[in-house]
């Protein structure tokens, strides 16, 4: 048999983390993944097109509660969101994109990405990001990438980082932020992961999967309602409890079709000419039946 192993490579301007897990114990895979969730996630927002460190200024500092959170987006209009982040934007509208009339044209603005880095600035003071090892960047090429072959779970995408463009970084940096999140429960929960799609796949049940900005401090106001269940499911755990209430925050957020982080939607809907396939999982869905 393949030996079991996850290989995990994210780059920052300055920084960089790599991972390489062979025939790794079910607890150094889940820890080594979700160090991997968070890199990805902070990469994605690196190289999404904006003003990273602008953004999170506007976005203001300090912790807040969920309940907090969600009054502060309820204070909010997308429409006016969006004309107070465009200037923070690092690219051409979609209008000015298509020199080329046999190119692809975009469904989406590049705005898109600013609101998700706004999203992800007030997210992180409700839900701090656990701290990273993040070491100075060596001498060797190396490829943004992500492959595993463990528990199951087989998924490889890479780009190289030397020539790539940042569009390109952002999109396997989301990709793999994805990939890897749709694995988590399984590999932070083992048996015990069908619990918690469970109790998600229950809550979000109650709220049609529309985009609506508008209706994002409804489901976090009611999702921490849920968050007693969690606390059961992690057993005591409050490390494992904090990352749980992240997945399922994350999954409320995309219910209601705006991500605390660059999703793969977006960069399909801004950058139609970068393929992107369709998260696999079943995270935040309906369950698939066993055979």
């Amino acid at each position: 048999m393949p030996e079991e192993m996850l290989v995990f490579y994210a780059r920052l301007p300055e920084q960089e983390i790599a991972i390489d897990l062979r025939s790794p114990s079910a607890q150094e895979l889940a820890e080594a993944a979700f160090t991997a969730l968070e890199a990805s996630r902070q990469a994605a927002l690196e190289y999404s097109p904006v003003d990273l460190q602008a953004v999170r200024k506007l976005a203001g500092s300090g912790s807040l509660s969920i309940a907090q959170l969600s009054a502060q987006l309820s204070q909010l209009k997308q429409s006016a969101l969006e004309q107070s982040l465009l200037p923070l934007v690092k690219a051409a509208p979609a209008s000015d994109a298509i020199a080329n009339p046999l190119a692809k044209t975009p469904k989406g603005e590049p705005v898109e990405f600013a609101v998700s880095a706004y999203l992800g600035a007030l997210f992180d003071r409700a839900m701090p990001p656990e701290p990273l090892s993040w070491q100075k960047p060596g001498k060797e090429k190396r490829e943004v990438r992500l492959v595993a072959n463990a528990r199951g779970w087989q998924s490889v995408k890479k780009v190289e980082f030397a020539g790539s463009e940042r569009k390109e970084v952002c999109a396997a940096s989301a990709t793999i932020f994805e990939r890897v999140k749709s694995k988590l429960p399984d590999l932070l929960l083992g048996e015990k992961a069908e619990e918690f799609q469970s109790l998600l796949d229950a809550f979000v049940a109650k709220y049609p999967e529309r985009k609506s900005f508008g209706r994002l401090p409804e489901i976090l106001s009611a999702a921490e309602k849920e968050f007693p269940k969690l606390e059961a499911i992690a057993g005591g755990d409050k490390r494992l409890e904090s990352r749980l209430r992240k997945l399922f925050l994350y999954a409320c957020f995309a219910r209601a079709g705006f991500t605390p982080y660059p999703s793969s939607e977006t960069v399909g809907r801004v950058w139609p000419e970068l393929k992107i396939p369709k998260p696999r999982g079943n995270f935040g869905g309906k369950k698939k039946k066993k055979a």
